[in-house]
């Protein structure tokens, strides 16, 4: 996506879409992002798509995102790494990471909210509470 598309886009959000309530999903897998929006949208929950950290971290210096769900295997930047750029940016957003993976190697200490793919309707209510 051209930067000046996602600049207009986030222009739209932010002038028509109540910021405290608006998810960010970012993941690159079509059929997984296609599945995240139709339950979202079943659920009334306004939210944005990007398809890469770089362009999640471009939507998020416009508006104010409640919450992120984010791939943890993200190609680039990874999940985790965006979380860390999130936080160190001082942006005000629940951050639960999704993936469809089996074993996730965390270090000692570390506390992340993981959701596993598909996300059913339960996982998400969690989210947007």
């Amino acid at each position: 996506m051209e930067i000046l598309s996602l600049l207009k886009l986030a222009e739209w959000m932010w002038k028509n879409i109540k910021p405290s309530k608006l998810l960010i999903i970012v993941e690159d897998d079509s059929d997984d992002a296609l599945l995240l929006c139709q339950e979202l949208e079943e659920q009334n929950v306004k939210h944005a798509l990007a398809r890469s950290g770089e362009d999640a971290l471009k939507l998020m210096r416009w508006t104010r995102f409640h919450a992120a769900l984010i791939d943890l295997g993200l190609p680039g930047m990874s999940g985790m790494a965006l979380a860390k750029k999130i936080q160190e940016k001082g942006y005000r957003t629940r951050i639960f990471f999704i993936t469809g993976s089996s074993f996730i190697n965390l270090d000692p200490g570390q506390h992340i909210n993981i959701i596993r793919k598909p996300i059913a309707g339960d996982g998400l209510r969690e989210i947007i509470k």
